[in-house]
């Protein structure tokens, strides 16, 4: 467990605020199995206010603040949104394990206080290139069709795949927060 952070991925910033976060690349139990082609969702947060537990990925296929950014085209074979979906399935499921299963001694990375009992959210804050936006909803409705069996196995209680720059603009999610 850290202090309230200010988290930035590729100009993707999120800022929660209670110390209750955590990243599964910090943490022992994850850094052993991570060679092993295991994924992790970059970031989670316990809400424990509001009884619930969010897990969320940042992907910044677009970053027009870094003139050394790569940007990704989602209309090509090699980087489409089919194979995005297909990454976002695998970090889903494995996050989806380690945070309810101890097999591998991952709940160690968790805050302390986890309720049985609360919600789960699944938040994925995308920054497509602006041309490429209509791809979000594809890729939304991909990836909920692929974890439908693990929305019920897990209770989860909301996927979303969020344009980061129009949640900027909207303010629904206080915590999604522009770069410093």
């Amino acid at each position: 467990m850290s202090v309230p952070m200010l988290y930035c991925e590729h100009g993707i910033c999120i800022h929660f605020p209670t110390i209750a976060n955590w990243r599964f690349s910090d943490c022992t139990a994850y850094k052993k199995l991570s060679g092993q082609g295991i994924k992790e969702m970059d970031l989670g947060w316990w809400d424990a206010e509001n009884n619930t537990l969010w897990l969320v990925e940042l992907k910044a296929f677009y970053n027009p603040d870094n003139p050394n950014h790569q940007a990704v085209d989602l209309a090509t074979e090699r980087q489409s949104a089919s194979y995005w979906v297909g990454e976002l399935y695998r970090k889903s499921l494995h996050s989806l394990c380690m945070v309810y299963s101890n097999r591998r001694s991952t709940q160690s990375c968790l805050p302390a206080g986890l309720s049985a009992d609360h919600s789960l959210k699944m938040v994925y804050l995308l920054r497509p290139q602006p041309h490429q936006k209509s791809y979000l909803g594809f890729i939304q409705t991909e990836l909920k069709t692929r974890l439908k069996e693990q929305v019920v196995l897990f209770d989860i209680s909301s996927i979303a795949i969020l344009d980061y720059e129009e949640e900027l603009r909207h303010a629904r999610l206080p915590w999604i927060v522009a770069a410093p």
